[in-house]
C-alpha cells in the first residue's frame, strides 16, 4: 500500500513540474508583426494574442520604411516588450487619441517613430505615448517622438524615459503629472510649449539636451518633493531655461546653462529681461531652487609648451563646476555638445578638427605647430568661449655625422670629419659639441665657430636652418702606426633649441693597414754553363693581417742573360720590355696568401751576373726597395768536355721587413746562386 501511495505522489509531482515548464515556455513567446508574410499585420492584433512576458517585434516592409496607422492599446496584458525592427513608424489612426496607450506594468517600447496624435485644440490627452496612472515600471527608450500634441504624457508610478529624440510636438515634449520618473539622455527640442513639464511627483532629470523649445526648457509646478535636475544642457529656450512655480522644490545644481555666468531671478513678476532661471516667488519667503554650483567650460592644452612641428592635445571640458569641483565621477552632460575650436592671431598652428562633439563631457582636438611663438587656442560652446595658451619653442632637426677615410696606408693622411647639419625648421641656437682631440691628430679650422684643443669643445653658435658646419682632424701615418686603429668620439651635443629626433652618429675609426711580405726564391740550378737555361721560382707570401696594396716587382735582366719566358699560374701575368730588358710583375692587391712566378733565363756568356729586383707596395712602402743582390756564375762549356751542372739543393727565403707604413718595400727574393765550376779531370 505504501509503495502505491508513493508512486501516486511521484506521478503528481512530475505532472506539476511539466505544467511549470510548459507555462514558462509559453510566457516567453515572440510575436512578429509585419505588412506581409507575418502572422500579425497590426500591432493591436498581436497584443490581443499576447501573454505576459511576450516580445512583439514590429517589422518594416523588408528594409523599406513602413507606417502602421493604429492606436495601440496596451491593456489587459502586462510585461510586454514592443521592439521595432527597421524603419517603423506608428501613426495614430484616430488623432484625438494617443498613438500608444499603456495601462499595464513593465511595458517596454523601443525603436519606433511615433507620431500622429495631434488631438484637438481643447484636449491634452492626445500624446505619442500616454502612460496611465495604473501602469508602473514602464520603459520608453530610443524612440523618435514627433508630430503629436504631447510627446509623452505620464501619470504612472514609475516611468523611465531614456535615449529618445522628442521634437516638434505642439505642446510639451514630456509632461509628467505624478509618480517617480527618470528622464535621462534624451534630446528634447523645438516643442510648442515646454521641453519638459513637471506637475507633481518625485522626478529625476539627468543628462538631457533641452533646447529651443518655444516656452520653457523645463517647467516645474506644484512639486512638494524636490525635483532633481543635474548634468543637463538647458540652452536657447525662448522664455526661460528653467521656470519654477508655486513653491516647488528643485535641486538644479551642476547643469550647463550655455555660459559660465548663468542668471537667476526670484521675483513675483516675470522679469522684463532674459534670464536662464526664474523662480516665481508667489507668497513663499525662502528660495526653493538650488542652482549653484553650475557647470562651466574650461580649456587646457597638454602639453602647454611644445617644440615647433610637435603636437598638443587641446581639451575643452564641462566636467568642473563653478566651485572648482571635478564632477566627472557623479555624471556628465549629454554627449554631442558641439565645441568649436579656432586659433587667435597670429596663427602658428594647424587644427585637425574644428567642430568636435563632447564625449563624457569632454571634446578633444589636436594642434600641430608650424611656427615658433605663442598660440592662443579658442574653444567655444554655446555662448561661452575660453582660451588655452600654447608656447611653441623653436626647433631644429639635427644630424651629427662622424666619418673617416679608413683604412689608410702608412705615409697617407688619416682624416676624421665631423659634420653637423640643421634640417630645420628653425635656426639652432647656442650649438656646441665636445670632441676630444685624438693624440697625434691636428684639428683643422672649422667651417663655423672655434675649436679648443685643450677642452675638445667646438663652439658653433647659431646654426642656421638648412646649413652644415664641418671640422676635420688629420694625421700622417707612420710606420709605428701600422696595424693601429684610431677612434674619435663626439659627446655632449648641446643646443638651447628643441631637438627633433636628433640623429647622432658619434664615433668614427681609422685603421692603419699592416702587411708582412716575404719572397721565397728557388733556382733550378746553382752552377751552370753558357747555353743553359735557369728557372727561378718566386713565391710572394703575405702574412697579413691586412692586404698589401699596389704590389709591383721589377727586374732588369743583365746583359749575358736572355729572357725566355715568365708566367704565374694563379696570378696576373708579368710583362717584359725587350728595349729596357725589364720584367714587370704587377700583382696589385695581395691578400694573405702566396702568389707564384716562374722566370726562365738562358745564359748567353760566361761571367758573373748580378740579379737585383726591386719591389713597390702602396701598403708597405712608397719607395722602391732592392730586395737582395744575387750573383750567377757561368763558365763556357768545353768541347767534348764533361762539365757538371749542379742542381740547386736549397731554397733561399729573403724576408721582407714587417710592413705597415706606406710603400714599405716588399722583400724581393735575392736569388742566391752559388757559382761553382767543375775543373776538367786530368788523364
Amino acid at each position: 500500500m505504501k509503495t502505491k501511495r508513493s508512486q501516486k505522489v511521484l506521478f503528481a509531482l512530475l505532472i506539476l513540474l511539466a505544467a511549470i515548464i510548459l507555462t514558462g515556455t509559453a510566457s516567453a513567446a515572440t510575436l512578429d508583426v509585419g505588412p506581409s508574410g507575418h502572422v500579425y499585420t497590426t500591432i493591436n492584433s498581436a497584443v490581443a494574442a499576447a501573454s505576459p512576458g511576450d516580445t512583439i517585434i514590429v517589422y518594416d516592409d523588408n528594409g523599406t520604411s513602413y507606417t502602421y496607422s493604429e492606436n495601440v492599446n496596451v491593456d489587459g496584458v502586462s510585461d510586454l516588450n514592443f521592439t521595432a525592427s527597421g524603419n517603423v513608424t506608428v501613426s495614430a489612426d484616430n488623432a484625438s487619441n494617443p498613438t500608444f496607450t499603456v495601462r499595464e506594468d513593465n511595458t517596454i517600447i523601443s525603436g519606433f517613430i511615433i507620431s500622429g496624435a495631434t488631438g484637438s485644440s481643447s484636449g491634452d490627452d492626445a500624446a505619442g505615448i500616454r502612460v496611465r496612472s495604473d501602469a508602473a515600471n514602464v520603459l520608453i527608450i530610443n524612440n523618435i517622438i514627433t508630430g503629436n500634441r504631447l510627446g509623452i504624457y505620464t501619470t504612472s508610478g514609475t516611468t523611465t524615459i531614456e535615449g529618445n529624440l522628442i521634437y516638434d510636438n505642439s505642446l510639451d515634449g514630456i509632461r509628467v503629472e505624478n509618480g517617480n520618473n527618470n528622464i535621462t539622455n534624451n534630446e528634447i527640442s523645438e516643442n510648442g510649449q515646454n521641453g519638459i513639464r513637471i506637475e507633481d511627483g518625485r522626478n529625476k532629470i539627468v543628462s538631457n539636451d533641452v533646447s529651443n523649445n518655444i516656452y520653457n526648457g523645463i517647467y516645474v509646478n506644484g512639486c512638494g518633493d524636490p525635483t532633481q535636475i543635474h548634468f543637463n544642457r538647458i540652452v536657447d529656450n525662448v522664455l526661460f531655461d528653467l521656470l519654477v512655480e508655486h513653491g516647488s522644490w528643485v535641486d538644479a545644481t551642476n547643469n550647463w546653462w550655455g555660459s559660465n555666468s548663468p542668471t537667476y531671478v526670484r521675483s513675483n513678476s516675470q522679469p522684463s529681461y532674459t534670464t536662464d532661471i526664474w523662480e516665481h516667488r508667489h507668497s513663499y519667503d525662502n528660495q526653493r531652487v538650488s542652482w549653484e554650483p553650475y557647470l562651466v567650460l574650461k580649456v587646457c592644452a597638454d602639453p602647454s609648451e611644445i617644440c615647433n612641428t610637435q603636437t598638443s592635445e587641446v581639451k575643452a571640458y564641462l566636467t568642473d563646476n563653478s566651485c572648482g569641483e571635478d564632477t566627472s565621477s557623479m555624471g556628465h552632460v549629454p554627449d554631442g555638445i558641439i565645441v568649436q575650436f579656432s586659433l587667435l592671431d597670429p596663427v602658428l598652428e594647424t587644427v585637425n578638427q574644428t567642430d568636435v562633439g563632447t564625449v563624457n563631457g569632454e571634446a578633444l582636438t589636436t594642434f600641430t605647430a608650424t611656427t615658433a611663438g605663442t598660440q592662443e587656442v579658442l574653444a567655444a560652446a554655446d555662448y561661452e568661449a575660453q582660451c588655452a595658451t600654447i608656447e611653441i619653442n623653436p626647433a631644429a632637426s639635427i644630424v651629427l655625422n662622424k666619418t673617416s677615410n679608413s683604412p689608410v696606408n702608412v705615409r697617407e693622411t688619416g682624416v676624421f670629419t665631423v659634420s653637423i647639419t640643421n634640417n630645420g625648421p628653425d635656426d639652432a641656437q647656442e650649438v656646441s659639441l665636445t670632441d676630444i682631440l685624438v693624440p697625434g691628430f691636428t684639428p683643422g679650422t672649422p667651417s663655423q665657430g672655434t675649436y679648443d684643443s685643450e677642452t675638445g669643445i667646438w663652439t658653433i653658435g647659431t646654426l642656421a636652418d638648412g646649413t652644415t658646419a664641418t671640422l676635420n682632424f688629420t694625421k700622417v701615418m707612420t710606420r709605428e702606426d701600422s696595424g693601429t686603429t684610431f677612434c674619435n668620439n663626439a659627446t655632449d651635443f648641446m643646443s638651447c633649441t628643441c631637438m627633433l629626433d636628433p640623429v647622432l652618429n658619434q664615433q668614427a675609426c681609422i685603421h692603419v693597414k699592416k702587411c708582412n711580405l716575404s719572397v721565397d726564391v728557388t733556382p733550378t740550378l746553382i752552377n751552370t754553363t753558357v747555353g743553359s737555361i735557369v728557372t727561378i721560382n718566386y713565391k710572394v707570401s703575405n702574412n697579413g693581417p691586412d692586404s698589401a696594396n699596389g704590389v709591383i716587382i721589377n727586374y732588369v735582366i743583365p746583359a749575358g742573360l736572355e729572357f725566355i719566358s715568365a708566367d704565374s699560374p694563379d696570378w696576373a701575368q708579368p710583362t717584359y720590355d725587350a728595349a729596357t730588358r725589364t720584367l714587370t710583375w704587377i700583382l696589385g692587391d695581395v691578400p694573405v696568401g702566396d702568389p707564384v712566378l716562374n722566370l726562365n733565363l738562358r745564359v748567353l756568356s760566361a761571367g758573373s751576373f748580378n740579379i737585383a729586383p726591386t719591389l713597390l707596395s702602396g701598403t708597405c712602402t712608397g719607395d722602391p726597395v732592392i730586395i737582395a743582390a744575387t750573383t750567377i756564375n757561368a763558365v763556357a762549356a768545353t768541347a767534348g768536355g764533361d762539365n757538371e751542372v749542379q742542381a740547386a739543393t736549397t731554397t733561399t727565403t729573403v724576408p721582407m721587413q714587417t710592413t705597415g707604413y706606406p710603400m714599405i718595400p716588399l722583400l724581393l727574393v735575392g736569388i742566391l746562386v752559388f757559382a761553382g765550376m767543375l775543373l776538367p779531370k786530368r788523364l
